[in-house]
């Protein structure tokens, strides 16, 4: 068991640990062990600390995600395969059925499938990214392209490919920000994107910036979204490239450092 640092006005009566799955528990948890009474009906405040960059001491967001736990998807044991849930072995209470957690958040997630891929000034910029999430009516995929430029400072660009539809075939484009909005279409609530779907389009109107600097190109291209079933905070995309670069190593087209876009 890997110990979990707490914070929190509670944080004094728990120790908590990071328990990986076993037969017997199939799935992972965080299991807070009592160091003081607690008195039956008093609230208790725990935070559970995010993991830092280099790791160990606290928690990451899998990579999938967290989906909105749907209660219909059984009890007990499906219950905490698939949501966020609770037990305990109190002894004077023992709750030893999971029991979803109502409030849990939603985190969304692209996993490790977004791509981007410069074509040229004529045929545009490839996006490609599979949605871990459903998309709805209004919600909005960000891209920082910090490598990029448009001839309007604040312009509608047309957006073309198998997706473009999702996206009524309009994206937006901030010059000063860099950054490029792709909103779903439709109404509020109406799921559009379903889960584990990709989406592909190909944004024209964009030009690659012909002055950049070394800071400049090093710069990762990152992605974002703000989405009713989970938001994605941003992230490096995990592949940034051009045609002639496909060929090459993949870490020539890391997200994180996208030289691909200049050359290979």
């Amino acid at each position: 068991a890997i110990t979990v640092a707490l914070t929190g006005v509670s944080s004094g009566s728990f120790v908590a640990t990071w328990e990986i799955a076993t037969q017997e528990r199939p799935v992972e948890s965080v299991r807070l062990h009592v160091t003081a009474h607690l008195v039956a009906l008093a609230p208790q405040s725990l935070t559970i600390a995010a993991a830092a960059s280099g790791g160990g001491g606290g928690l990451r967001v899998p990579t999938l995600g967290l989906r909105r736990c749907d209660v219909s998807v059984g009890e007990g044991a499906e219950i905490a395969k698939k949501c966020m849930s609770l037990s305990t072995d109190a002894a004077e209470g023992p709750v030893q059925t999971a029991v979803a957690i109502e409030n849990a958040p939603a985190v969304g997630s692209f996993g490790s499938s977004s791509t981007v891929q410069w074509h040229g000034a004529m045929n545009g910029l490839g996006v490609a990214v599979t949605c871990m999430m459903p998309l709805s009516g209004g919600d909005v995929i960000s891209l920082h392209l910090p490598q990029f430029t448009h001839p309007n400072s604040s312009s509608s660009v047309l957006v073309e490919g198998r997706s473009a539809g999702v996206f009524s075939n309009m994206a937006l484009w901030n010059e000063e920000t860099r950054a490029l909005e792709l909103r779903v279409g439709g109404g509020a609530g109406v799921v559009v994107v379903e889960y584990e779907r990709s989406v592909t389009v190909r944004v024209l109107g964009l030009l690659l910036r012909t002055n950049l600097n070394s800071t400049v190109t090093g710069q990762g291209i990152s992605i974002s979204s703000l989405a009713a079933a989970g938001n994605v905070l941003a992230t490096f995309v995990s592949r940034a490239c051009r045609e002639a670069c496909m060929g090459k190593p993949a870490t020539c087209c890391k997200g994180s450092s996208p030289r691909c876009l200049r050359g290979c």
